[in-house]
Parts: C-alpha cells; sequence; structure tokens
C-alpha cells in the first residue's frame, strides 16, 4: 500500500513537470520571431482555407503574448485577380493558445483599426 502511494506521488509529480515543462516551452517560442512565424503561418492557413481559391490573405507582423493577445499589423485580402478587396490597420484579437498547436484559430475577441473595403458587384 505505501509503495503503490510512492508510485502514485512521483508519477503525479512527473506529470506535473512534464506539463509545466511544455507550458514553459510553449511560452518560450511565442516569445520568439521563429515562434512568432509559425504562429503566423497557422493563422494564414487558416484564414486562407477560409477564403479558398477565390482569392489570397495576407498578415503584417504578428506579436503574440503568453496571455492570448494576438495582434498583427495589417490584414491584407485579395481576389483571384489580385484587387485589394479587405485591407487594415493594426488588428488585436483575443485567442485560444492550445488549439494554435493544432493548427485551429479560435478568436475571442477581434478589432478592427481603419479597415478598407472593395465592394465589388
Amino acid at each position: 500500500m505505501r509503495r503503490l502511494r510512492v508510485a502514485l506521488i512521483v508519477a503525479l509529480g512527473l506529470v506535473g513537470l512534464s506539463t509545466a515543462a511544455v507550458v514553459g516551452v510553449g511560452l518560450l517560442v511565442i516569445r520568439t520571431d521563429r515562434g512568432n512565424a509559425w504562429v503566423r503561418a497557422r493563422v494564414e492557413r487558416a484564414a486562407q482555407a477560409a477564403v479558398g481559391t477565390r482569392g489570397t490573405v495576407t498578415l503584417g507582423a504578428l506579436r503574440l503574448t503568453p496571455f492570448g493577445t494576438m495582434t498583427t499589423d495589417s490584414i491584407v485580402v485579395r481576389d483571384s485577380l489580385g484587387t485589394l478587396v479587405l485591407g487594415t490597420g493594426v488588428v488585436p484579437a483575443r485567442v485560444d493558445l492550445l488549439p494554435l498547436l493544432d493548427g485551429v484559430v479560435q478568436v475571442r475577441q477581434l478589432a478592427i483599426d481603419r479597415p478598407v473595403i472593395h465592394l465589388v458587384a
């Protein structure tokens, strides 16, 4: 019985250390240029999937904080001919961080500064 309790405590300790290590590495990754580029690629891929083959989506410089705030300098959406459809200034957003690891972008809040929208008939 005592060995089982010790084994359980050791196992829980290892799980806790592993979780702390993963979170720590994740925080370090999002604070680097390479980590931000990785997240930017995931976000652009998700946005491009929403637009499909009808156009392209390009994000400006991206910053991500450990608290789930993501800010991009701009978002530009162009149609298949290259004509500007949507352009923005700074776009801050609140996102869930864990789904980003699976390439899923879950936006909780989004604010668009100075949007420029071109509607084509």
